[in-house]
């Protein structure tokens, strides 16, 4: 059959040529998924070298961190290492002056019991030879105001009070202003001391007041009694005449005064039920016994009463003797206290069984001694003391005569005329 004219002319162009365009096309395909390929690639080691960077700051964060933690560490170990150190030197230094202290103790108590060896005698030479050399010294550098009053911030010899106000002084000074030296022990006295102060405590000179003394003026002196000699005593009460009936007065006092020291123990438990809070701390203050841990009032009276019911002094069932250290039976000895007038409560509080009583050394323990049946005679009333426990007056209260004089040196040091 024949074709037909024009049938050829409907073909687009050779076979060849059309797959060559596609080849091309695949090929523009291809590099452009390899480009977007290697933009991921490319993004993707990005991200990780921005991650690795991101760690390896963090791991210096954390390594600076622990390095400063490491080094805090070692300032604390340092400081309290020094610390340490510095406790251990001062626990040494304290240490190095209590063995001082001990050893200072040591030492004056070895020059006491030399001294304590010498007649009475020989110590008042020496004392006196020793005033000689020094009272010229004392008169040129001793600068003192008069009259001697007790002025704020100086303590009292007794009670410690330092006074309340800078402009009024609070007290006296014990001293006179004589030709060539100065008397007196030079110990300051409160007005209220002065004024509660057993006569014992001060002798004749008892309860200056306040009033006397400003109105002497500028010739305004006082001074113990144990520290004057006769020439001040009679200056003082104004003659002979005038001191002798001041001695009577003061004794027919002192018997008095005795016969009210008997404090019925039923009349004082009931009086110290009747005291406020106030009253009851100070009450306990006096007996030398604390109230720190007390904060009710039926606390306090409980403690103020057990304090009452102390007297006699006698050991108890379970107390142990300072001496021998063994537990003594109901009575089986006494303590070292004696409740003065005032309301104080003397003595070291130390504990004496009746067999160390008997047979304790004269020279450590002295001479003051009673047995359970003198204690027991004396009922209420009874109280003992050790010797170098005594004040100005107890040897009196407890013997009845004055203290002798060889008796007052070994147990203070001095006495009261040589």
């Amino acid at each position: 059959m024949a074709q037909l004219p024009g049938a050829q002319g409907t073909q687009s162009g050779p076979p060849a040529q059309t797959g060559q365009a596609a080849q091309e096309a695949a090929a523009q395909a291809a590099q452009a998924t390899q480009a977007a390929q290697a933009a991921q690639a490319a993004q993707a080691a990005q991200a990780a070298q921005a991650a690795q960077a991101a760690q390896a700051a963090q791991a210096a964060q954390a390594a600076q961190a622990a390095q400063a933690a490491q080094a805090a560490q070692a300032a604390q170990a340092a400081q309290a290492a020094q610390a340490a150190q510095a406790a251990q030197a001062a626990q040494a230094a304290q240490a190095a002056q209590a063995a001082q202290a001990a050893q200072a103790a040591q030492a004056a108590q070895a020059a006491q019991a030399t001294q304590a060896a010498r007649a009475p005698e020989t110590h008042a030479a020496n004392a006196a030879q020793c005033a000689a050399q020094t009272a010229p010294q004392l008169a040129n550098s001793e600068v003192r105001e008069w009259p001697a009053w007790l002025k704020f911030g100086v303590p009292c010899s007794i009670c410690g009070d330092a006074g309340k106000s800078e402009e009024e002084p609070h007290g006296v000074v014990c001293g006179r202003k004589r030709k060539n030296a100065v008397g007196g022990c030079k110990k300051g006295v409160c007005w209220v001391c002065m004024e509660k102060q057993p006569r014992s405590s001060f002798g004749m000179a008892w309860a200056s007041t306040r009033e006397e003394f400003e109105s002497l003026e500028e010739t305004a002196w006082w001074m113990h009694e144990r520290c004057m000699e006769q020439s001040d005593l009679c200056a003082y009460f104004g003659g002979e005449k005038e001191l002798a009936e001041a001695r009577a007065a003061a004794d027919a006092v002192d018997v008095q005064s005795s016969a009210a020291e008997a404090i019925d123990p039923m009349a004082e438990k009931e009086r110290i039920k009747k005291m406020p809070v106030k009253e009851l701390k100070a009450y306990l203050d006096r007996h030398n016994t604390s109230h720190a841990d007390l904060f009710e009032k039926a606390e306090l009276l409980a403690r103020a009463l057990e304090v009452a019911s102390q007297w006699p002094a006698w050991m108890n069932t379970g107390d142990n003797c300072r001496l021998c250290g063994k537990q003594q039976q109901e009575k089986g000895g006494v303590f070292c206290r004696r409740r003065r007038s005032d309301g104080r409560t003397a003595g070291c509080n130390e504990g004496v069984c009746w067999r160390c009583m008997k047979r304790a050394p004269k020279d450590s323990f002295g001479k003051v001694r009673c047995t359970k049946e003198e204690f027991a005679d004396l009922g209420e009333d009874a109280w003992w003391m050790h010797q170098h426990c005594f004040e100005d007056g107890d040897w009196k209260d407890y013997f009845g005569e004055s203290e002798p004089e060889d008796e007052k040196w070994h147990r203070t040091g001095e006495a009261t005329s040589f």
